[in-house]
């Protein structure tokens, strides 16, 4: 070869790489610009938030009242250098770590963390920007999966504003349903890309889009999710032809679940403690949709479950379904929406009830209405290929002399843009009852708690939500309703409503009964009427004669499971330890009265205690039991016991002893390094996301 042809292929290579180089920054550049005009219209619908003087609020719901205690909880442990594992300051403790609504593997859950880190804020609005973040990115994503299909940008954004905006996304800004839809769209772009180029730099991206979706903390929407993306993936993939396809797309779906081991392991492990063990077919078919609920499609303020997007959308929708009539996966887009519908209505129809009946998955989720997110996505999508075949026809029509098609571009994006804005306009006529509360004051209740002392508190609210995780004090109630709590505790739970007193079992030293504004319906009813109970001021009551944190006794019970808590809540408090046993049968004779121990350090994940033992015998830990905490003694292991229905108990001998308690759970020191790798893998040898823009 001559030295002029080398130098021609080397500059033919050279351009190239800078044509490619210049492409990819323009890909980013348009990324970007997209992402800041769905942020623009997502805080324009959301002007209380930020917006200054009187009229300033915050999300209410599920954010103020559970998920920003999440949050704190997790900044408040990496301030004293902790992993966020096990929550000691709610329920007599539990295992933080096994609860997918934690969102531990999620970027925005990090962006807050690092947030709240960085500025010592303990605002709501580190919850916040998670919320408003993710229609923001549900919207992008769509936006990029329908340009990878050829769509243009006009009809991408009437699809975007309905995922953003729509009645879905407003209705549940204030709850965790609407996390793993931020995805959706990833995934699918990520898959057309591997469909137009199958290997192994595309499969990395579909994996890690995946791997987001998987790890977003809200296991029923990623199941929905799942419902859209595998008969989509499957019909384009029998369309495509091309047998390399499905190998990838595969190899990428079993390297994403390896990740999301880190989630559904604990998960799984876990939920045979709480009350979804024993779901029936009522707790699958709650809070349905009815069929009249259609009428909201045209009516924003019709009564029931709405499910307004826009009047254009609708428009838009059935022109797109008869003018890709002929596309495989466009008609099956419109048969996902219709089954997510049919799905939502619960047992209007036989079809939820047969299928969570007979087929894996269908049985695990409550509140039948939210399958309707297929439906109104499947709504988005064939809108935007309606507007875009609409604004196709208006660029190929030859009507117009030929000196005025030029215009034709610059007259049809115009006229893109008016459909947006219209439908947007149309999109303010929709409300959302309870989004919005008073700005909440994260410090509320310190000075009361402060004045508590040291031991636990039984809190319905005198303190606001969930102040064991705000303000890092031992509360046995927290988010005693949450779907993953222990079955044990919510037995406890409902001893305690019947015998206030009871409460002094759990090494609770205050009640706090707030008022009917705060607690509708509280725990405990008649407080001054409850012989244990000494009131001190309003609404604060102290517990005499509690059971302390940690005491040695020589009396041991054995009982059977369903009598163990009866037997042990039946005795004075810090006296006995009951073991369960399927026959019982024996119950010791003390011969010395019971101590009380104390704690020597206490941590999220460790304990240390000291006992003085007059005799063989169990010492009680007032914490709740978990297979994940291991005990040593005076240095040694010892068998962590479950005691007294839901506490821990260790068997000592006579003398003095430290018992340390650490909490290590298996699963999490198996699955969080294979998460870390396997992240770190697909991330290190190439970008993230190339595709058309």
């Amino acid at each position: 070869m001559s030295v002029t042809s080398i130098s021609q292929t080397t500059s033919t290579t050279t351009f190239r790489h800078d044509a490619d180089a210049h492409l990819g920054r323009n890909v980013y550049v348009h990324a970007l610009l997209i992402v800041c005009a769905y942020a623009i219209v997502v805080l324009w619908f959301h002007t209380p938030l930020w917006w200054p003087g009187e009229t300033k609020r915050a999300l209410g719901g599920d954010v103020s009242t559970a998920y920003w205690q999440d949050t704190l909880f997790v900044v408040e442990s990496l301030r004293r250098g902790e992993l966020p594992l096990w929550n000691p300051f709610e329920r007599g403790g539990y295992p933080f770590f096994a609860d997918p609504q934690a969102s531990l593997y999620t970027p925005l859950a990090w962006c807050s963390w690092l947030v709240g880190l960085a500025t010592g804020s303990n605002s709501i609005a580190l919850q916040e920007f998670r919320q408003l973040a993710t229609p923001v990115l549900a919207a992008t994503g769509l936006h990029l999966f329908l340009r990878t299909r050829g769509l243009s940008h006009g009809a991408c954004a009437l699809a975007g504003s309905v995922l953003a905006l729509g009645a879905f996304a407003r209705q549940t800004i204030t709850m965790a349903t609407y996390w793993p839809w931020a995805y959706l769209g990833f995934s699918l772009a990520t898959f057309e890309q591997v469909l137009a180029a199958p290997g192994l730099a595309n499969a990395r991206r579909l994996a890690l889009a995946l791997i987001l979706l998987g790890t977003s903390g809200y296991p029923p929407t990623i199941f929905y999710a799942l419902l859209f993306i595998v008969p989509y993936t499957s019909i384009r993939m029998v369309q495509a032809r091309n047998t390399s396809i499905p190998r990838w797309t595969f190899a990428a779906s079993c390297v994403a679940l390896l990740a999301c081991l880190v989630v559904f392991a604990p998960m799984v492990e876990h939920v045979p403690l709480t009350d979804r063990a024993d779901r029936d077919l009522g707790y699958v078919l709650s809070d349905a949709v009815k069929f009249e609920d259609l009428t909201s499609l045209l009516d924003p303020n019709a009564a029931g479950k709405r499910q307004f997007n826009g009047v254009l959308v609708l428009g838009c929708a059935a022109l797109g379904l008869v003018a890709r009539a002929r596309d495989a996966s466009v008609i099956v887009i419109a048969l996902v929406g219709m089954f997510g519908f049919v799905l939502a209505t619960g047992s209007s129809t036989p079809v939820l009830p047969w299928l969570a009946e007979h087929v894996p998955g269908f049985d695990l989720f409550r509140v039948a209405s939210r399958y309707a997110i297929l439906l109104q996505t499947s709504l988005a999508l064939l809108a935007a290929f309606g507007l875009d075949h609409l604004l196709r026809w208006f660029r190929l029509q030859r009507a117009l002399p030929i000196d005025r098609r030029k215009f034709i571009p610059r007259w049809s994006s115009s006229f893109a843009a008016a459909i947006v804005g219209l439908q947007l306009i149309d999109l303010h006529r929709l409300t959302a009852d309870g989004t919005y509360v008073p700005v909440p004051d994260p410090y509320a209740g310190r000075e009361l708690a402060n004045s508590l002392g040291t031991h636990r508190v039984y809190n319905e609210w005198s303190l606001g939500p969930r102040p064991g995780s705000r303000l890092s004090i031992r509360d046995w109630r927290g988010r005693g309703q949450d779907p993953m709590a222990f079955a044990r505790y919510q037995d406890v739970e409902a001893a305690i409503a019947q015998f206030p007193e009871r409460v002094a079992h759990f090494e609770v030293q205050h009640v706090l009964t707030g008022s009917r504004n705060h607690m509708p319906t509280p725990r405990i009813r008649r407080p001054d009427q409850t012989a244990r109970f000494q009131r001190i001021r309003n609404h604060v009551y102290r517990v005499e004669s509690f059971a302390p944190a940690v005491y040695w006794t020589e009396e041991i019970v054995e009982a059977d499971t369903r009598g163990s808590l009866w037997v042990y809540v039946g005795s004075d408090p810090g006296t006995i330890a009951v073991i369960e046993r399927d026959v019982p049968q024996k119950r010791s004779e003390p011969r010395h009265e019971p101590s009380s121990g104390h704690v020597l350090a206490r941590a999220n994940n460790r304990l240390s205690l000291e006992v003085v033992a007059r005799s063989h015998g169990m010492v009680v830990i007032n914490e709740v039991f978990y297979a994940g905490w291991s005990a040593h003694v005076d240095g040694e292991p010892s068998e962590l016991l479950q005691v007294n229905y839901l506490l821990r108990g260790v068997e000592v001998g006579p003398g003095r002893h430290v018992i340390e308690l650490r909490f290590q759970p298996r699963l999490w020191l198996v699955t969080f390094p294979m998460f870390v790798l396997v992240v770190v893998l697909l991330v290190m040898p190439g970008t993230w996301l190339k595709m058309k823009a």
